[in-house]
């Protein structure tokens, strides 16, 4: 039987790849589809497939009794450094919504820096090898923490808790791939303003919304926001007429933890003045 082992990547993930290798003398594979493992003849009868991205055959793969399985958890710092910055929170929170497809399987392993190696590898049935975690964990970062806190309880339990997405991952309408600034100026035709962030949320049910604060040059801005994932999610018409902190809010469906989740918020006709700024996000299961 193969093995897979599927983390955001970190000391943990590689001390898990290694330390079975150096216990069973497997050879390492990264593959996305269970069905190469066995396309070689001359392969050996087992191996290890690491990956950092769960698709939907692998999984079926360990739900089938195929392959026994090991999800690995690093910090989210750990994360985003293996997966690259700037995408690094896109990336990591794809990689654990993908493992919420593992929850309640019997042949699959939770292992962080605190588990026993020993019981991993008899997990695997393949006896005793002591081997500490090795590497260093990135510094910690509160604020990196919190934004992947849902999706790390989703992979781990399968916990749906809400999400707030701050603007500093969210993108720029007029600036394609660049951050979204403080101030948004409304002047100018109707268009995308903000979008982004592409991070997936638990599927199921919930309330979008978004806090905006409002300038006094501000004067009947017909607004949209929409949420979208594969398709259109949801949408929302609204007039801002007046200054101050306004939340817009809509509700929508999620239909997948793999769904890279997209905000748009627009306006609907041209202007000549008036200024937005977007403080936050907010995702809240129903």
């Amino acid at each position: 039987m193969d093995f897979l082992v599927v983390g955001s990547g970190g000391p943990v993930f590689e001390w898990v790849r290694l330390g079975i290798r150096a216990a069973c003398g497997l050879p390492v594979v990264s593959v996305g589809d269970p069905a190469l493992l066995s396309a070689d003849p001359y392969a050996p009868a087992a191996r290890i497939c690491c990956t950092n991205h769960l698709t939907p055959e692998l999984a079926a793969a360990v739900r089938e009794g195929r392959l026994r399985a090991i999800q690995t958890f690093d910090t989210p710092e750990d994360g985003c450094k293996t997966l690259g910055l700037p995408k690094g929170p896109r990336n990591v929170a794809a990689s654990l919504y993908a493992q919420g497809d593992l929850l309640g399987q019997p042949t699959v392993m939770q292992v962080d820096r605190d588990s026993d190696p020993a019981a991993m590898l008899i997990h695997f049935g393949l006896g005793e090898a002591p081997f500490p975690p090795s590497g260093v964990s990135a510094a910690a970062d509160p604020k990196l923490a919190e934004l992947l806190a849902p999706a790390l309880a989703y992979a781990r339990r399968g916990e749906r808790l809400e999400q707030v997405w701050p603007r500093s991952v969210l993108l720029d309408g007029d600036h394609p791939d660049q951050p979204l600034p403080r101030v948004i100026a409304l002047a100018g035709p109707a268009r995308n303003l903000a979008y982004g962030p592409y991070i997936g949320f638990s599927p199921g049910r919930a309330r979008l919304s978004v806090v905006l604060a409002v300038a006094p040059t501000c004067r009947h801005a017909e607004m949209a926001l929409e949420l979208h994932g594969g398709g259109q999610l949801g949408r929302g018409y609204f007039i801002l007429t007046q200054p101050g902190i306004f939340a817009a809010e809509i509700d929508v469906m999620i239909p997948s933890a793999r769904s890279a989740l997209e905000i748009r918020l627009k306006s609907e006709r041209g202007a000549i003045e008036g200024e937005i700024g977007v403080d936050h996000v907010r995702i809240t299961p129903n």
